[in-house]
C-alpha cells in the first residue's frame, strides 16, 4: 500500500492512514467483491480525526459493493 507524502504529510500521518484503510478493509472484507482496491488520499486528510476518516471510508467500502452487485 502506498499513501502520497504530498497529500498526507510526514511519515506518522501515511502510516496512520494505512493503519485505518486496512483496519477498515478487513471489516468490511467479506461483504466486498474479490477484486483489486485503489484507495486515493485528498489533501488535508491527514487533518481529519480516526473515526471521520473511518466513516468516510465505510461509506465508499458500502458505495463500490452497491456498483459491484449491479
Amino acid at each position: 500500500m502506498a499513501i502520497s507524502i504530498k497529500n498526507s504529510g510526514n511519515a506518522v500521518n501515511r502510516n496512520r492512514l494505512k493503519r485505518i484503510v486496512r483496519e477498515t478493509f478487513r471489516v468490511n472484507r467479506e461483504s466486498l467483491e474479490a477484486n483489486d482496491y485503489v484507495v486515493l488520499t485528498r489533501s488535508g486528510i491527514s487533518a481529519l480525526d480516526n473515526p471521520s476518516i473511518a466513516k468516510a471510508l465505510l461509506t465508499h467500502w458500502q458505495t463500490i459493493n452497491k456498483k459491484c452487485e449491479n
